[in-house]
């Protein structure tokens, strides 16, 4: 954790927060994603947590792919396991369904393509 340098939250879920964070060897931007180890045991998450790191493991191929938000870095604390990720400014398709409402039917062509690729 020492690596980094950790901002303000940029986001919010149900095990933890998302924090915008640099790499202070090369300066470069993250986000970090730090699920709370109590939390997850609260709600019985632990399955959920294991397959998130999991999948971020499967698609973080090195592969260049501007719709999926690659893993970096994992490593844990006593209290928190922390996924390094690319930083995706501009919000996530959550975000921009609560502020945009429905889209219409290009913005949906759009957002459809991203999932397919």
């Amino acid at each position: 954790m020492n690596d980094f340098s950790v901002h303000r939250i940029i986001g919010r879920g149900g095990f933890g927060e998302v924090y915008g964070c640099r790499k202070a060897d090369t300066g470069k931007m993250y986000a970090m994603k730090c699920l709370d180890k109590k939390r997850i045991k609260m709600k019985q998450g632990e399955t959920l947590a294991l397959n998130e790191r999991i999948m971020l493991s499967l698609v973080s191929t090195g592969q260049d792919c501007p719709f999926i938000v690659c893993m970096t870095y994992a490593f844990h604390t006593p209290d928190k396991l922390c996924f390094i990720l690319d930083l995706m400014n501009g919000g996530d398709l959550h975000y921009h369904l609560s502020q945009h409402g429905v889209f219409n039917e290009s913005e949906m062509k759009f957002y459809a393509a991203e999932v397919i690729l």
